[in-house]
This record gives structure tokens, sequence and C-alpha cells, in this order.
């Protein structure tokens, strides 16, 4: 990252190479023409409630990237008056060569909208998909250039300093890690990427210093001089030698770097990381000869040079490790619980839910409660995963043990609380127990959910620290998550030699097309599993006309919500879409069609509401937003409230509200009142997002389809009704 400043810099042109166009510097009446050089996607997000003109600024960019960004830097560059004033700052980050670039693009806009613009930044995202000239290798990155005042009505605001912050440099790389290794994860590549320096994950080699544009310029123009023209250029080089003297001594320290990411790899890997150092054909020849002969060298399959796949053997020692400490985990005859507990909760179910628990749930249960330190469970949507950990967790507390929640993210925390189960994330738990501040002991059960989203590493960590504290360890994976992806496999290996409980039974669609479809996409089928829905009729492309992203979608998903609500009113129907000024968009036209129908109350109060979002490592950001509210309206609500009796995601009926209290029917017949004032956290909940329905189930669903949407998303959005699901998607997109 790095700061643009006029006292360094002409920041109009800094602008200008980064979108690839042609600007105007109105200041100093410079022209900056870098329409040659190949950008091939500009985008401008903004913070909720950015203020109309920017909205404008950003339909602009999409429809004319030229003027669009000529109108930000207008804006913003005349905000500034000091001659040596910081006008923007520049994040830089690598993309993955193993995504798309649609995928790329997924990826960076997802963690700039979450990440960046949440925290009140406008950010124009510039992607660069380079290939080098000299080596013909992928170059894929992104310069994400963000204002440094706030956006305010009447234009730029007021500077915000704590975005210069060291701290917040620190939080964006570990998140950075945490939504690359997810997207990576998502579309089956077998690799992680690491936020930590090369001394931290134990890596002997040195950064190198990257050489800029102006640097590289510098050395082709000079290249037959006899020495370095830059200090950028003699550091480059100073560290490549160093660097090079590392593996003369020690060849094989090019596998630690190469295993940092890929558990498995071919050797096209291995010499794309020795290129990196050596360039002299010969030498480079020598070492690669080392190399193959290295005793850590351990191939899995040799059928074909080209197609051979290796791992290490330090790599295998570390896999093998965690599978022992499975197996201990596995064979300790602890954490019984007595059988008139089981027998009870499972009645107290089934009586509960109107019917009898699956044979598929029943099993997972007396197997995950059953005597042993380490138990498995896997189960695709709509299988009762969420049921089944109910009942065991009241069996736990009944036979007086404590239950805890583990994620890999600040998200899939949330969700796993909606379960009545409080969480945290794995890295603050590794954390904590590694300063020796963890409170758990024997008495203690652990629900590790999305369990195959953790590699080797962290999973040997916390298997490590079960051990040491006694507590049982439940670890919970979906079934798509078992699919043979090569990085890190922790999950499959724990479950493939201790055994599993598999919830492979849907019960939440009724019909068996819909039933098949589920099982389709818990095992990542996403495509065949679309095609039943659409041969079926459910999934609609809406032609736009306008220039608004999905608006006639949107129309077109609302009316045929509303008509289906009017002539069904005793089901209960769920709108979805994927971002949250979706989500908006979609609870206001569905609260203006039912005011026009007299099926909502035309009289209104409008209350401050908040948001609490909360990073991976635990740390909460709130937000505050006015909103109206009126008798029967659904609510949502965003906070886990004991004293109510409500979880974050728990949705209910407003019944009857004042200025001062509001009266709530919940879906499951409870009724709570509440001071808005004093419990702020809740929403409008006709419309909600994807990330927010995990584990709810409805009678029918409206989605609202996006090209923003993963594998995962669609796997979610798809599985949440009983009856029926409609999907209605922009003809653009």
């Amino acid at each position: 990252t790095k700061p643009f400043s006029r006292g360094t810099r002409n920041t109009v042109g800094a602008l200008a190479y980064r979108a690839g166009c042609k600007l105007y510097d109105n200041q100093t009446g410079e022209p900056f023409n870098y329409q040659s050089k190949e950008v091939q996607h500009v985008e401008l997000l903004l913070p909720e409630m950015a203020p109309q003109w920017a909205l404008d600024i950003q339909k602009l960019m999409s429809d004319d990237r030229q003027k669009g960004v000529q109108a930000l830097v207008d804006i913003v560059e005349g905000a500034e008056t000091r001659i040596n004033s910081r006008v923007w700052r520049e994040f830089e980050f690598a993309l993955h060569r193993e995504l798309t670039k649609d995928q790329n693009i997924t990826l960076a806009k997802e963690f700039v909208q979450d990440q960046i613009c949440s925290r009140g930044m406008a950010a124009q995202l510039n992607f660069h998909f380079d290939i080098d000239e000299e080596t013909g290798e992928e170059k894929p990155h992104c310069h994400v250039v963000v204002t440094t005042r706030l956006l305010e009505e009447s234009g730029m605001g007021a500077k915000e300093r704590n975005w210069n912050k060291k701290e917040l440099l620190c939080e964006l790389r570990q998140l950075w890690q945490e939504y690359s290794n997810f997207h990576l994860k998502l579309h089956g590549h077998d690799i992680q990427i690491d936020h930590r320096s090369n001394k931290d994950r134990g890596i002997e080699m040195e950064p190198q210093p990257k050489r800029g544009r102006g640097v590289l310029e510098q050395e082709r123009r000079h290249q037959n001089s006899p020495t370095l023209v830059t200090d950028k250029a003699k550091a480059f080089h100073d560290v490549q030698l160093r660097n090079l003297y590392r593996i003369l001594r020690n060849p094989d320290v090019v596998f630690d770097i190469v295993t940092k990411h890929h558990a498995t790899f071919m050797w096209a890997d291995v010499q794309k990381k020795l290129h990196q150092y050596v360039d002299e054909a010969p030498l480079f020849q020598r070492l690669e000869a080392k190399l193959k002969n290295s005793n850590e060298l351990l191939p899995l399959r040799t059928d074909s040079e080209d197609k051979a796949i290796y791992t290490t053997r330090t790599m295998l020692k570390a896999e093998r490790s965690l599978v022992e400490k499975a197996e201990t985990l596995g064979a300790c005859k602890t954490h019984s619980v007595e059988e008139n507990h089981i027998e009870h909760a499972i009645a107290k179910a089934n009586e509960g839910l109107g019917g009898n628990l699956s044979a598929d749930q029943v099993k997972a249960i007396h197997h995950l409660v059953d005597e042993g330190q380490l138990k498995c469970v896997v189960g695709i949507a709509g299988a009762g995963k969420t049921t089944a950990l109910g009942v065991c967790q009241e069996i736990w507390q009944n036979g007086g043990y404590a239950v805890y929640g583990l994620t890999p993210t600040g998200k899939a925390a949330q969700n796993l609380e909606q379960s009545g189960i409080s969480s945290m994330t794995l890295h603050k738990f590794l954390k904590s127990f590694n300063e020796g501040r963890c409170q758990y002991n024997e008495n203690s059960i652990l629900v590790l959910d999305e369990a195959g989203m953790v590699d080797v590493e962290r999973f040997e960590k916390l298997l490590g620290a079960v051990q040491k504290l006694g507590v049982k360890l439940i670890v919970v994976g979906d079934g798509a998550q078992l699919q043979p992806v090569e990085a890190g496999p922790a999950f499959r290996l724990v479950t493939t030699r201790l055994g599993k409980s598999e919830l492979n039974t849907v019960l939440r669609q009724k019909e068996d097309w819909q039933k098949e479809a589920t099982v389709l996409f818990g095992q990542q089928k996403t495509a065949e599993a679309l095609q039943r829905y659409m041969d079926k009729g459910r999934i609609h492309l809406i032609e736009e006309e306008t220039a608004h992203p999905r608006q006639n979608a949107k129309e077109a998903l609302v009316q045929a919500w509303h008509e289906d609500s009017k002539t069904a009113p005793e089901e209960n129907f769920l709108i979805l879409a994927h971002t949250n000024r979706d989500v908006k968009d979609l609870n206001i036209m569905a609260r203006t069609l039912l005011k026009e129908s007299g099926q909502l109350s035309q009289k209104e109060f409008i209350f401050m509401i908040k948001k609490e979002d909360q990073d991976d490592f635990g740390k909460k950001q709130v937000k505050q937003e006015e909103k109206g509210f009126s008798q029967g309206d659904r609510i949502v609500f965003t906070r886990n409230n004991y004293g109510l009796g409500v979880k974050n995601g728990s949705m209910g009926t407003i019944l009857d509200l004042n200025k001062q209290k509001v009266l709530v029917k919940l879906d499951e017949g409870k009724e709570v009142f509440f001071a808005p004032n004093l419990n702020p956290y809740f929403d409008q909940g006709w419309a909600i997002t994807i990330h927010k329905s995990q584990g709810t189930t409805v009678d029918k669903t409206y989605v609202l389809a996006s090209s923003s949407m993963t594998q995962n998303l669609s796997y979610v959005a798809m599985t949440r009704h009983r009856e029926n699901v409609q999907v209605f998607g922009s003809s653009r997109e």
C-alpha cells in the first residue's frame, strides 16, 4: 500500500496509468494518455448510503470508463488545496493465476466491498491481467485506489486519518488471505496463500523487493552498464544473490516454498519457483537435477512425466502426525453420557418437530454423543445437521458438559451461533491456547464447523490443543467439502481414518427431483442441479430496459413474490440476494407493493437501527441507519439477545409498535416486546442476504441471481425451501 501525494508525483497521471485511459489534470493543465495500456476491467465500489453524486459516477464509469474516471478525479482532486496533499491511497494485491478472470474479479470485489468500502472509502478497482514479456508468465493483479476523505452529499468531506494506520494494513493482509483461500478452495484448487512473512512461516528465503515500472525502464535503458542504476535495482539484486546462495547451500529449500502453498504439486510448480531465483540456464539445470534426485522428493503418481504428482517427506510426515493424533483421540473412551439423556432428548426433539428425526439423524446423534474424544459428521444441506447438533447439545448439557463452537471464519461463527452454540474463530481459539488463556477442560465439548476449510497445519495444531486440554472435539463438514481437492486435505484424512456419520437423507424438500438437485449441489455439480430447476421453469432471465443493474429482474421477482403471497397467505416466503444493496432495494420494493395493496399499514415509525459485523479475528464493527417499520412488517434480528430470547438471524412479524416499543411474534411462535432505542439490532426482513439465510428453512424462496454469486452461495440459496424456489436474473449477466 502507498499514498498518492502531490509532493512526490502527479496523482492524476497515476490514476490514468492504472485505469488505462486519458485524463486531464485541472490543477496543472496537463493531459495524461495511457489508452494504449491494456486494463481489462475498471469498476467503482462505494460504501453503503453513498451520496447520489457518487452513485451517478459509478454508473457513468460502468457505461464509459474514461468519462467516469475523469468525473471522479475532478471531484476528489478538487477537494485538495495543498501542494503536497495526499489525494489517494492505493492497495495493490496479486490475483491468482489458478482462477479465471471473472473469478478473480468476483473475489476482489467481494473483499473490497466487505473490508474496504464498509469502512467508508470509495474504491476504484483497476484489474491488470499482464503477461511478462520475457518469461510469458501471467502476472494478474489489482490496483485498488481509494479516497482519503469521507463522502458527503455536497462532495468530499473530512480526512479520515484512521485509514492510514498500520494496524488496518495488517488486518487487511490477513483478511485477503482468508478471502483468497476460501475462493481457491471453492473453485477446487489445491493451493493456499499465507500473509505471513517468510521468516514467520519458517522459510529461509528473503522476499525480493518489487521493482516498479520506472525502475525497470531505467534498467532496460542502461542494461549494458557495468553498475546498477538505481538503489531499488541494487537492493533487488542483493536479495536475489543471497537467496541464490541459500538454494546452492540447500536446494531442498525450494520444496519448502512450494509445499507452503501446495500439499501436492507437479514438477512445473518446482521449475516455476526455481526459475524465480535462478536465471542462468546451466546453473538452473544442475539445481533441477539435484532436486529430482533429492531424498525429500516423494512421487505419488508417475504414469507420465508431464502429469506426475509429488509431495515431500516433510509434508507426508505432517499428515501422518495429524492422522496419528486423530487416531489417538478417537481411541480415547471419554466424555460418555447416560442412555436416558439420549432417549429423552430424541423423544423431545420428535415431539417438537411434530414428526420423527430421520434415521440418519438418530444414527448421527448416537455417533456424536458416544464415548470418544474425536467424532466426525458429514451432511449435505437440508439433511438436518443443525437439528442433530441441537439435540446433541442438549444431551451434553444434561450430562454436565459445556458446548462451544469453532469455525474457520467470523461469518461461519455467526451462523453456528444460530444453533445456540456460542462460537469463535479457530484463529482466535488457537491464539488464546498458545497464550495460555484457554479455559476449556475435560467437561467441555468443542464443535468445529466447516472443517473442510481447515488446512493440515491448523488442523494438527487444533488436535494438539484438544489433547492437552482434554476436551472432546466434534468435526462437522458439508458433503461438498469432502470432494477430492488436493490442498491440505485434513478433513478428508481424519474422516477417512476415523470414520464418520453421514447425513444424506434430504428432509427439507418434498419433491424427489428437488431432493436430487440438492444432492447434486452438495456434490458441487452446480450446473446439473441448476438445469433441473431450469427444466421445471423455475429460473427466469429478465431483459433489462434500464441501466440500473438487475432493476427489471428485481421488479419481476417482487411481483411474483407478491402474487404468490396473496394466494397462499398461510405459507411463509423469503426473498434472497447476495449483496446488502440488492437486499435493501428488494425490501423497499416489497414494502411499497404491500402498502399499495393494503397488506401493510401505511403508518410507519422511523427507528435508528444498528448492524454489527465481525471479521475473522473477532473485531466488531457497528453501523447505524434510519429505517421505517409498520405493523405487519417482517423483521430479522441481527444480533443475539439472550434477554429477549432471540438469536442473530431470528425472524418474526411486527404485531404492534409505537415510538417506544415493538411487539414481535417470532416464527417459532413466541412473542417478544422490546424498546428499539435499547435493542437496535434488527432490520427489515422481507428480503435478507444469502449469508444470513444459512440455517433457515421456509416454504418458498425467491432468489435474485447475480454474477457475483459463487458456487457455494448458489448451493445455500437453492436449498432453503421446502416446496418451491423461483430464481430471477438479468439477461445481461
